[in-house]
Order: structure tokens, then C-alpha cells, then sequence
């Protein structure tokens, strides 16, 4: 059930951005990394999950290419250094002005070059869960968030939500009472793999 109003609201995503990049470059920016932030002070990365066109790209064209191979996971720190140095450059060059009117376009094509190598050698959304740097900020705000994707006490430790993931495990196997880590996405597959629905996106205090 989760699967098709995922794929369709990620369809409607697609269109809205390219009607937000025809009324300008930088409105689309901003709009995109504005409202995945925003949203996982709510519920985590559900934009990443469910409207994002990066996502879009990943789940409908690489996962075909890449014939559905796992992601792979990188330590916390792989992916807080790359989301520095990609931030850090993006801003260094906004301040200088080396690109001129042509940063935002050439920050777009470097994602996309980067989100489909990426895909293509370690699984489709690999980059969403461990490198994305608009997700590692959206990630931070998803520890705020008064819902959280969690195991429940009556965990079997079966392993299906895991085996599930697209982003690698963003569950820890065996660990009932857990709470997803910052790399989850929120698309809800593990949610669905669970024979006994001991997954939970629930509010916790």
C-alpha cells in the first residue's frame, strides 16, 4: 500500500520541481532543501521518503540500472565530512562569486552526476541515506521530530525490516526499542516487510 502512494506522491514531486525550476533556478533550490529540513522537525526525512525528485530518480531509473543492489553503509563520519566539504564548497563559492549566475546549475548537475555514480556502484540510495548533504541536515532535525520510526518490545529480531531498508539498514538488526538512525528516509518499506508490525512511526516522548 505504502509502495504505490510513495511512488505516486514521488512522481508529483518530479513535476513540482520542474515547475519550480521554470520560475527560477534559485526558488527551486531553496523550495526543495526548505521543505526536507522542515518536514523532519515533524516526522524525519519523510520528503526524502516520499517527494524528493532526487528520490524519484533513484527509486524509478537507478534501481532498474543497478538491478536493485544493496546499499551500501559508510561510517557516520564518512558521511558528516562529505556533507561538510560539499556544503562548505557550495558556500565558498556563493560567497566569492567564482560561478556567478551559474552555481546553482552547476551544483545541480554535480548532484546528479554524483546521485546516479554513486547509485550505480553501491545500491540506489545510497547516496539519500549516507551522503546526501541536504539529508544529513534534514537527519540532525529528525532527532527533534515528536514522531520517530521505532521497533517495538515485541520484536521477533526476524531481520526483514533491515533486509528491506533501500538505504542499508537504517534499523538495527535484533534491537527491539530502537529508534531509527539518521539515515532513514522514512519510505516505510520496513514497515511493511514486518510480519508481527513491530515497526512504528509513532509520537514518543
Amino acid at each position: 500500500m505504502y509502495t504505490k502512494i510513495r511512488w505516486s506522491l514521488q512522481l508529483f514531486g518530479a513535476a513540482l520541481a520542474l515547475i519550480l525550476l521554470a520560475a527560477g533556478v534559485w526558488t527551486f533550490n531553496l523550495i526543495l532543501v526548505g521543505a526536507a529540513v522542515a518536514s523532519a522537525f515533524l516526522a524525519g526525512r519523510v520528503f526524502c521518503g516520499w517527494m524528493c525528485p532526487v528520490g524519484a530518480w533513484c527509486d524509478h531509473v537507478l534501481a532498474k540500472l543497478a538491478r536493485n543492489r544493496s546499499a551500501r553503509r559508510f561510517s557516520p563520519g564518512t558521511g558528516r565530512l562529505f556533507a561538510a566539504c560539499f556544503i562548505g564548497t557550495f558556500l565558498y563559492l556563493a560567497y566569492t562569486g567564482l560561478l556567478g549566475r551559474g552555481l546553482p546549475f552547476v551544483l545541480m548537475g554535480t548532484t546528479l552526476v554524483l546521485v546516479t555514480a554513486v547509485g550505480l556502484l553501491w545500491g540506489p540510495r545510497t547516496w539519500c541515506g549516507q551522503l546526501c548533504p541536504w539529508g544529513a541536515l534534514a537527519g540532525l532535525a529528525a532527532r527533534l521530530a515528536p514522531y520517530q520510526l521505532f521497533t517495538a518490545s515485541d520484536c521477533r529480531q526476524c531481520g526483514r525490516c533491515v533486509r528491506a531498508c533501500p538505504v542499508g539498514g537504517a534499523l538495527e538488526a535484533g534491537s527491539p526499542g530502537s529508534w531509527a538512525d539518521g539515515s532513514c528516509i522514512r519510505c516505510l518499506l520496513c514497515l511493511e516487510a514486518c510480519p508481527t508490525r513491530s515497526v512504528v512511526l509513532e509520537p514518543v516522548r
